[in-house]
């Protein structure tokens, strides 16, 4: 169901399921009324023609106990207009009915976790910029764009999941400085498997890079994670091992950078009222309007990795999800740093 559409029925699913019984109701009172004259009519026609006068007819309508007849007797006497006018009434109740049983069972299922939320308090952006650079160094080497594009499966403009309101529409593209870090934005970005999207792939496979570097600095993050409780399907522990990208080196070696959830990434919504990490930093802050309903902006982390060979080639990355939890890793952009020497 659309999250608008939702949100209006589980808050206004009563009024709106009184509204249309009552309007059922009256139908249904109109419609007697009207068989009974259809009735009454008819009879005085047959009277008439058998040769009655006009006051006998009266007296004898007015004497005539009301006849009974089934509902579904007296529907199949209906013209065929009629017959489809009610039955096209009767459709729109039900799917009203449906709708607010639903918007209902929405409104419950998130309030009886959000209720549990702390409220958010909004920071101003220059707070969460200063936030961001907490812990940032600056780039000193050349940058290096890598391509993610031949590995990337979603859109930044696109809805996630179906939900045309989440989406990082807001993010600026092409090149752009994030904390300082310059990055290649776009069109599209690399998204992997959790529990809550088995239909993602778990890893993406041999991101090129084909020379020597210093550094790489890595502009992702996750979905989920931050919402409800410890028992919710949606929180994802502190510590937990979420992704790898997994650095192949030239000579066959390799090395592995992990992603841990609080220590380098969040979930992008900000539901913990931008509690800290140990490793990463916010590089990137924003909104969108399924976010912005919820009354939380959205957060995008850069994790910046110390090559220890920096001698040696490295031939490609695979950036891996571990899929056990709701976590579903995403990165953005990677930008190589390297001096010449």
């Amino acid at each position: 169901m659309n999250p608008e559409v939702s949100a209006f029925l589980a808050a206004n699913g009563t009024a709106v399921v009184l509204v249309g019984g009552a309007l059922a109701a009256i139908g249904l009172v109109q419609w007697r009324k009207i068989r009974i004259a259809e009735q009454e009519l008819e009879y005085k026609q047959r009277l008439i023609e058998q040769g009655f006068a006009v006051p006998e007819v009266e007296r004898a309508v007015s004497s005539r106990a009301p006849v009974r007849r089934g509902l579904i007797d007296q529907f199949g006497a209906l013209s065929g207009g009629t017959k489809a006018g009610i039955i096209i009434g009767f459709v729109i109740v039900m799917t009203v009915t449906v709708s607010c049983i639903g918007g209902a069972i929405h409104g419950i299922a998130y309030w009886s976790h959000a209720r549990t939320q702390p409220p958010h308090v909004q920071q101003s952006y220059l707070e969460e910029m200063q936030l961001a650079g907490a812990h940032v160094d600056p780039i000193r080497g050349d940058a290096t764009f890598l391509d993610l594009q031949p590995v990337a499966n979603q859109r930044l403009n696109a809805g996630v999941a179906g939900d045309q309101g989440h989406s990082f529409a807001t993010m600026p593209q092409k090149r752009q400085e994030f904390r300082g870090m310059p990055f290649q934005i776009g069109p599209s970005y690399v998204r992997l498997r959790g529990n809550n999207h088995t239909e993602l792939p778990t890893e993406a496979k041999g991101i090129r890079i084909g020379f020597k570097l210093d550094k790489l600095h890595i502009f992702h993050g996750t979905e989920f994670g931050a919402f409800g409780d410890s028992s919710h399907r949606f929180h994802v522990p502190e510590g937990t091992e979420i992704g790898q990208y997994r650095v192949q080196f030239a000579d066959k070696s390799e090395r592995v950078i992990p992603v841990v959830y609080g220590e380098d990434v969040r979930d992008v919504w900000n539901w913990d009222r931008s509690r800290a990490t140990t490793r990463g930093a916010v590089a990137w802050t924003g909104r969108n309007p399924s976010a912005t309903r919820e009354g939380v902006g959205l957060r995008v982390y850069l994790t910046s990795w110390q090559n220890p060979r920096p001698d040696v080639e490295i031939a490609s990355i695979d950036y891996v999800s571990e899929g056990t939890t709701a976590a579903t890793p995403f990165c953005i952009a990677i930008t190589a740093e390297r001096t010449w020497k």
